[in-house]
């Protein structure tokens, strides 16, 4: 399903963080419903998870939608949507098309700790 949805090619390294560029536009209909457009162009990071991690929690997954949708919303904080429901929408995804439910919760927990970061722009 990820490779479907996603098209993605290798952008460029900046500050030791790799970023993705989506080729084609992308249409979601979310969780609850509202609709949102990812464009052509659009740039994320896939998972955000430092090096010394890499053993306990990958980078890349099966949940790479789910990961590129909770950019998006973060990045445009499309339809009003609080970060607690853009943070519940990854795990919706990452639910949806990752099996490794643990993977899944681990990540959607430290996105609950740490996301704020993101969300205001401090990072």
């Amino acid at each position: 399903m990820t490779d479907e949805l996603i098209t993605q090619s290798y952008v460029y390294s900046n500050k030791s963080q790799k970023y993705w560029k989506i080729t084609k536009a992308i249409t979601v209909q979310l969780s609850n419903g509202k609709i949102i457009n990812i464009p052509k162009g659009f740039l994320y990071d896939m998972s955000t998870v430092p090096k010394w991690l890499w053993s306990f929690v990958r980078p890349f997954n099966d949940g790479l939608f789910g990961y590129l949708v909770h950019d998006a919303l973060y990045v445009n904080k499309v339809n009003g949507m609080t970060r607690k429901q853009a943070d519940k929408e990854m795990l919706f995804w990452t639910n949806t098309i990752n099996s490794n439910k643990f993977d899944n919760y681990l990540r959607y927990y430290i996105v609950r700790l740490l996301g704020w970061l993101w969300w205001y722009k401090i990072i």
